[in-house]
C-alpha cells in the first residue's frame, strides 16, 4: 500500500505537467525533422497548432460528452477552462483537422505528420496523466483490498474549511502501529491536526467538536466518505495533545484504498511511446506513412476501453448506460470504440507489404 500525501499546490503541478507533455514533445519532434532533413523551424507553428487545437478539442469534448444540458444552457462557462474538464476523446476531433490544414499550409505528408504527433501525443499523455494523479482526479474504484492509493485531497479540503481559521494545517499519515479486524479494502491512516502557533484551545470544545461533528462530517459528505471509512456504530478514535505550544490533534481511522488508474495509463503511454519512438527510429525506412499512427490509436483507445472499468464514472447518467460482460460502459469506452475500429481500418491500408 501507498498512500499520496495532500500537495498544496498540486493545481500548479498539474499545469506544469501538462505544459511539460507539450516541450518534451516539441523537442522530440524537432529531433525527428532533423533526422529526416526538414526545415526545423516549422516545429514552432507546429507546436502552436497543436497546443490551441487540443485545449479547445479537449474543453469542447468534456462539455459536450459529459455535461451538454448545462454547458449549452450557461455557454459562457464554456470558456472557463480554469473550472476543469478536459476531455482527450475530444481533442481527437481538433488535432486531426489542425494537422491537416499545417499539412497543406507546409506542403508536408498528412500521414507523416500523424505519425510523428502519435509519437509524442503518448509522452504528452503520460505527463498529463501523471498531472490528474497529483490533482487527485480520474480516480480509480476501490481495489477491495490492503493494495491500492488514498486520495485524501477532498476530504482533507472539507476538513481544513470545518476547522476553520484555528488550524495551520492537516495531513494525512499511514498509521504504523499493528491492528487487528482491519476491514477489507480499508487502510489505517492517522489524519494529522496542527493548529495555529499560540492558539489557545478550548479542550472542552475541541472535544466535542471532534466527538460530535467530525464523525458527521465524515460520514456525511460524499467526498470523504469514498475516500475515509469510519464505522459508524462505534465512537471516533481521536487525541489531542501540546508539544512546545503548540497543539496537535490526531484522528485514527483508515482511508479507502482505490486503484492509481492515472499511473496505470501514464505508464502505458510512456510504454507506448518508446515502442513507437523505437519503431520509427529503426524501421521508418520501411514503414508507410500513417502505419504508427494506427497502432498508437488502436493501442491507446483500446488500452482506454479497458481501464475505464477500473475507473469511477465522471458524471452520474453513466450509470445508466450499458452493462456488458466485463462491467458497465461509460462514456470514455463508447467513445473509444469507433477509434479502435478507425485505427484498425489503417492499419490494414498501411502494413508494410514485402516487395
Amino acid at each position: 500500500m501507498f498512500s499520496i500525501p495532500f500537495l498544496d499546490r498540486a493545481p500548479r503541478w498539474y499545469g506544469l505537467l501538462f505544459a511539460s507533455g507539450f516541450i518534451f514533445g516539441q523537442i522530440i519532434v524537432t529531433w525527428i525533422y532533423t533526422k529526416e532533413n526538414k526545415d526545423p523551424k516549422e516545429v514552432d507553428q507546429l507546436t502552436i497548432y497543436l497546443v490551441v487545437s487540443t485545449i479547445i478539442g479537449a474543453r469542447l469534448g468534456h462539455c459536450l460528452f459529459y455535461d451538454p444540458d448545462y454547458y449549452l444552457s450557461n455557454p459562457i462557462k464554456i470558456l472557463m477552462i480554469w473550472e476543469g474538464g478536459l476531455a482527450s476523446h475530444g481533442a481527437v476531433f481538433t488535432i486531426i483537422p489542425a494537422l491537416y490544414i499545417f499539412s497543406k499550409k507546409y506542403k508536408k505528408s498528412f500521414l507523416w505528420l500523424l505519425d510523428i504527433i502519435a509519437i509524442v501525443v503518448c509522452l504528452a499523455g503520460a505527463c498529463i496523466r501523471l498531472g490528474n494523479f497529483t490533482n487527485s482526479e480520474i480516480i480509480g474504484l476501490p481495489t477491495n483490498n490492503n493494495n491500492g492509493v488514498v486520495f485524501a485531497r477532498d476530504a482533507h479540503d472539507i476538513l481544513k474549511y470545518r476547522f476553520g481559521e484555528r488550524v495551520d494545517k492537516i495531513s494525512f499519515s499511514k498509521r504504523k502501529e499493528e491492528l487487528e479486524n482491519i476491514p477489507n479494502g480499508k487502510v489505517p491512516i492517522t489524519i494529522n491536526i496542527k493548529y495555529k502557533d499560540r492558539f489557545v484551545v478550548d479542550e472542552s470544545f475541541e472535544n466535542s467538536f471532534y466527538e460530535k461533528e467530525l464523525k458527521r462530517y465524515i460520514l456525511g459528505y460524499s467526498n470523504i466518505s469514498k475516500h475515509i471509512y469510519e464505522d459508524p456504530n462505534t465512537p471516533l478514535l481521536y487525541s489531542i495533545f501540546k508539544n512546545k505550544n503548540i497543539y496537535y490533534g490526531e484522528i485514527y481511522t483508515f482511508g479507502i484504498a482505490r486503484h492509481p488508474s492515472q499511473l496505470y495509463e501514464s505508464l502505458f503511454y510512456l510504454s507506448l511511446f518508446i515502442f513507437l519512438i523505437s519503431l520509427w527510429y529503426y524501421k521508418r525506412e520501411q514503414l508507410n506513412y500513417g502505419f504508427l499512427f494506427s497502432i498508437w490509436f488502436i493501442a491507446l483507445w483500446g488500452q482506454r476501453f479497458f481501464v475505464e472499468y477500473l475507473k469511477e464514472d465522471q458524471v452520474a447518467w453513466e450509470s445508466d448506460l450499458p452493462i456488458t460482460m466485463f462491467g458497465q460502459l461509460n462514456m470514455g469506452q463508447i467513445l473509444s470504440i469507433p477509434f479502435v475500429i478507425i485505427g484498425i481500418i489503417i492499419f490494414i491500408k498501411t502494413f508494410p507489404k514485402k516487395k
